[in-house]
């Protein structure tokens, strides 16, 4: 929870003005914070929750599903992936947004592992589009969202249990600003990158992409 809003929050809230059906899947609940107590753990995520419903309505998220995944374990996680699949064939998307194979943190990486397993043999087919939050990709894809920059910022906000020991404000506001100098129009003061593929030709690479990284 959060990374909707970090990675493509602008976009997202572009998709809504334009009518679109917004669907966002929480793959962990953030439970698994090591050193505190299965209370406080419990009290975090009804708090992260709290505050992506929150968030989705600044935005305009129409629905919210949440996968309690393994976290730092979600690539091996089968039943994690069999209600990914459930809810890819009842909402049927179009376009579906996720965080790149390539960032470092663990589960954001492991969410193409997931996707690969829910959707083994399936015939589904969707737009990927991989965004970036801790590590920059080479895009394919960017959009200007400075019409929507003042919700992004909002909804950032929105995750304060997150804002207490970060000033993710700064960090992601600053990669979007950095990324207007590749968007190609002169005015665009923010812009939020992706690498867009067709659903075959993302899973493609991530498996050429895992073939070279060590077990």
């Amino acid at each position: 929870m959060d990374d909707e809003v970090f990675g493509c929050g602008g976009t997202l809230a572009l998709h809504a003005d334009a009518g679109a059906r917004i669907v966002v899947i929480f793959l962990t609940s953030g439970r698994y914070n090591a050193g505190i107590s299965t209370d406080a753990q419990a009290e975090l995520v009804a708090a992260r929750r709290a505050e992506a419903g929150r968030a989705g309505a600044v935005l305009g998220v129409g629905e919210h599903h949440v996968i309690h995944g393994r976290g730092n374990r979600l690539e091996s996680d089968a039943a994690a992936a069999a209600q990914l699949r459930a809810i890819l064939a009842s909402v049927n998307p179009s376009v579906v947004y996720l965080p790149s194979m390539l960032e470092r943190h663990p589960d954001h990486r492991a969410t193409a592992d997931l996707l690969a397993r829910a959707l083994a043999d399936s015939d589904m087919r969707f737009e990927c589009r991989a965004y970036e939050v801790w590590t920059p990709l080479v895009p394919n894809r960017v959009v200007a969202i400075d019409r929507s920059l003042e919700r992004k910022r909002a909804a950032i906000q929105c995750y304060a249990s997150q804002a207490d020991h970060t000033d993710f404000a700064h960090i992601v506001l600053s990669l979007n600003a950095y990324r207007s100098s590749i968007a190609g129009d002169t005015a665009c003061r923010h812009a939020e990158a992706f690498l867009a593929l067709p659903l075959h030709r993302y899973l493609a690479m991530h498996r050429d992409f895992r073939a070279t990284v060590a077990p």
